[in-house]
């Protein structure tokens, strides 16, 4: 079987963190929503508690460990959390629906997420295996369970920032389909919520290359994270960001003065730059699940493969958690 590859084995036992549940009741889904559909169903979210005990990975019941052994690791790497029990074995479904000797026809329906009406089919699951270009359905779902989570983490009253996180669809309509900034093409999405958020989040998408763009009301700035480094198109980017700031606020009654506002291109040393040719998708979205923290990017291009694994079991359990650590400060 054709398993997707995740982490390399490594010879040395790693320490396993032990992950808290936090449950999320039916009122935490209370209609108002998040993000552009509102929420759907109730669930769980899981909350990986970094400073709680923590065990040898030596220690880890049998069939655990007999379990990241068949997948080829030990352990996701520690600042993008540990895959729990049920993640592993709602992974194993997905990867056996998608690679398995069974599996028929890449148009099969593996997953749906209710609230934003999102499908996951098996042709994209199988673009997450190593070296795979990351569809916009992966990408769009992604940014649907983060808007979840920061939907708990409020309910929760958690110390993060709240934040509002596009689809892939958006700053096409809003810029990059035509080059030309258009308001009017995204009019119908501004809403009332977006002006009670710290942060805008929105991937973005060049024909062949993902980045992402943070517009933090906060700080008053636009950044634009590009793993390639490039900032090709950066100028261009964070005007039609900054400009949708102004006229969103204008069209909701509620004016922003954007005067002071500095739109940003972080330096080399400030951002983690992919080493190859395919995983941009990975880079944007870890771009965007540390800036919706305010975390430090301390991920490099060693972690991308790890992360495909995380992003494959938290479609697949429709669940996404955080790191519950301090706040740090600006990137």
């Amino acid at each position: 079987m054709d398993r997707l590859p995740l982490l390399a084995p490594t010879p040395q036992p790693q320490p396993w963190v032990v992950g808290a549940t936090v449950g999320i009741t039916p009122e935490d889904y209370s209609g108002d929503g998040a993000g552009p559909s509102g929420l759907g169903a109730a669930g769980d979210c899981e909350v990986t508690d970094l400073t709680g005990p923590s065990e040898d990975f030596a220690q880890v019941d049998d069939p655990l460990r007999e379990v990241f052994q068949s997948l080829g690791c030990f352990l996701v790497d520690p600042d993008l959390g540990p895959l729990t029990k049920d993640k592993i074995g709602a992974m194993k479904d997905i990867q056996d629906a998608a690679f398995g000797d069974k599996a028929a026809g890449k148009d099969i329906r593996l997953v749906y997420h209710l609230r934003a009406n999102l499908a996951v089919f098996r042709r994209d699951i199988l673009c997450m295996k190593v070296g795979g270009w990351m569809k916009d359905d992966i990408v769009n779902i992604y940014m649907a369970l983060l808007q979840d989570r920061d939907t708990v983490m409020r309910k929760k009253k958690l110390n993060f920032p709240r934040c509002y996180f596009f689809d892939t669809f958006f700053f096409c309509k809003l810029y990059s389909d035509t080059m030309t900034y258009s308001f009017d093409n995204v009019r119908s999405q501004a809403s009332a919520r977006m002006l009670e958020c710290d942060q805008l989040i929105c991937p973005v998408h060049l024909g062949k290359h993902w980045t992402c763009a943070v517009a933090d009301y906060q700080q008053q700035t636009v950044t634009y994270y590009d793993s390639l480094w490039s900032c090709r198109d950066a100028k261009a980017i964070l005007h039609a960001l900054l400009s949708f700031v102004d006229d969103m606020s204008q069209a909701l009654g509620k004016t922003i003065d954007i005067s002071a506002w500095r739109v940003r291109c972080p330096k080399k040393d400030e951002m983690p730059k992919q080493n190859n040719g395919c995983d941009c998708g990975g880079f944007a979205l870890l771009f965007a699940e540390y800036a919706s923290r305010n975390a430090q990017f301390n991920f490099s291009q060693r972690h991308i493969n790890a992360y495909r694994t995380k992003i494959v079991a938290d479609v697949a359990t429709m669940k996404n958690w955080h790191p519950p650590r301090k706040v740090v400060g600006e990137h």
